[in-house]
């Protein structure tokens, strides 16, 4: 039996190993219907888990004892005799060179960009978006839109109907993204399907949505199951999200923080890092300007200076 995990783990891939058997699954909850299986908590597992939520996808561990997950890039084989597990994919063994000067960079993502959301478009049945007004997602449907418009998939099969956005959103909150959607809205012309979760679908759905999480992660994602419910009510079961595409297109303030840390840093970029300030603020900046940092700018930019000089110290400057 020859088994082998996609190169970033995007599919999961569950097994278990026992004198005399072996079972694998792309969900660990199947594997606790085999008869006579002991089930019993990896505590272990467990308190890493709950210190760090990310890093389950990094170990073979899982909550339950005797259930391992194969890691991403990794293959097995599995005989009567023997087990063997082995890496096939590396991603520092495959980085490209990218082209110099940020706007040819700039050009070949788009491009990357625009090919990738291109072949996703492949299907025969309808398509939809879950769009937050972040970055990942704005972007994924307007690039659809811009697809659409130019016509640029010539005689490829591409979905007809893909011009549905789903969108939760928490009214009177600071949370709210709507108005950053709705810009997304009326860019691509999508038509949008609107989702309100209330804290009835949190208290009605809290068993169900851990019985699929199947870990231990940052939260209950409890307003994804609801949008994804109504996108199986819509007849939708094919979705092209930003899952994943955070990183980058920095759609979390610690990776501003992060590009801050380097601008300052390099001290070679003062336009850059004004430039970073203003992006900073500005991801904390509602319709109705009511939404604040958690981190005040001043302190962030007396931490910024702190690690500049930390840096420079360890560097011997």
């Amino acid at each position: 039996l020859f088994l082998a995990r996609d190169r970033f783990g995007i599919k999961p891939l569950f097994y278990l190993l026992e004198r005399d058997r072996f079972a694998f699954a792309s969900e660990w909850k199947a594997l606790l219907r085999l008869p006579d299986f002991a089930k019993r908590v990896d505590w272990s597992t467990f308190v890493t888990a709950l210190l760090d939520p990310y890093c389950q996808e990094g170990i073979e561990q899982c909550l339950m004892l005797g259930i391992r997950r194969l890691l991403p890039g990794h293959c097995m084989v599995v005989t009567p005799d023997d087990v063997r597990i082995y890496r096939w994919w590396n991603t520092l063994d495959h980085l490209i060179t990218p082209p110099d000067g940020l706007p040819a960079q700039a050009a070949r993502f788009r491009e990357l960009f625009q090919d990738a959301c291109r072949l996703r478009m492949r299907s025969d049945v309808p398509i939809g978006t879950c769009l937050s007004g972040g970055l990942d997602s704005s972007a994924i449907v307007c690039t659809l839109a811009d697809i659409d418009r130019r016509g640029a998939h010539g005689e490829e099969r591409l979905a007809e109907d893909w011009q549905r956005a789903f969108i939760a959103t928490f009214p009177g909150t600071p949370v709210d993204e709507r108005s950053f959607a709705d810009l997304v809205v009326q860019q691509s012309g999508v038509r949008p399907d609107y989702v309100t979760p209330t804290p009835q679908d949190f208290e009605r759905h809290i068993d169900d949505v851990v019985y699929h999480l199947e870990g231990l992660d940052a939260g209950l994602m409890i307003q994804l199951w609801v949008i994804y419910r109504r996108l199986r009510e819509s007849g939708v079961v094919v979705t092209l999200d930003g899952h994943g595409g955070d990183e980058l297109l920095g759609g979390y303030v610690s990776h501003v923080i992060h590009a801050l840390h380097d601008a300052g840093r390099l001290r070679r970029w003062p336009g850059r890092y004004v430039q970073l300030i203003d992006t900073y603020q500005g991801m904390f900046r509602s319709s109705s300007g009511s939404m604040q940092p958690d981190r005040p700018l001043s302190h962030l930019v007396a931490e910024t200076n702190a690690w500049v000089g930390l840096a420079g110290r360890r560097c011997g400057r």
